[in-house]
């Protein structure tokens, strides 16, 4: 796919194009940036490594409506824990809590559609801190912040111990 300031009308993205993001637990690739269709959306396919949790997490500010591609995802939205299967969607809406993890032994892929477009902006910055040291927790929350979202440590232990996962950050 070119880097363009928008797609044009019936324009493919390629099952190997993107922008590759090497993000720890989670290597994600960048199909459709928000600003490519005027804001209204964006898409990112992400792999989950098996026994990795993505942190529980609220969006203020964005929704995702996750499709499984390959493989078996547990999910939290709210109180509510479940499996989605290739081909099942799930829906994250804003200001609710929600997580993913991979308690399979083989690597999951899903693809966030988010909207409104620019949250893989969040995505893109934390590869960049992921390029050196681990970076400190502080500047994973600011991080976070800006694109107003924020974690939600005490459900971590939970859900560890229970589908027996580690969290990624």
């Amino acid at each position: 796919m070119k880097m363009s300031d928008s797609l044009s009308l019936g324009e493919v993205v390629a099952a190997d194009g993107g922008r590759v993001l090497r993000l720890e637990g989670t290597p994600s690739v960048v199909k459709i940036h928000g600003y490519e269709v005027e804001g209204q959306y964006s898409v990112i396919e992400h792999t989950l490594m098996p026994g990795v949790l993505v942190p529980p997490h609220v969006h203020e500010g964005y929704e995702h409506l996750t499709l499984v591609l390959r493989g078996e995802v547990g999910f939290r939205v709210a109180t509510s824990d479940g499996t989605a299967r290739q081909g099942d969607y799930v829906l994250m809406p804003r200001g609710v809590p929600h997580a993913l993890w991979n308690g399979t032994e083989e690597p999951v892929t899903y693809a966030h559609v988010t909207t409104p477009g620019g949250f893989e902006g969040y995505f893109i910055e934390m590869a960049e801190m992921f390029k050196g040291d681990r970076p400190d927790p502080e500047r994973l929350r600011a991080l976070a912040a800006r694109y107003t979202s924020r974690y939600v440590p005490e459900q971590v232990a939970e859900i560890e111990a229970r589908y027996g996962v580690r969290a990624a950050t």
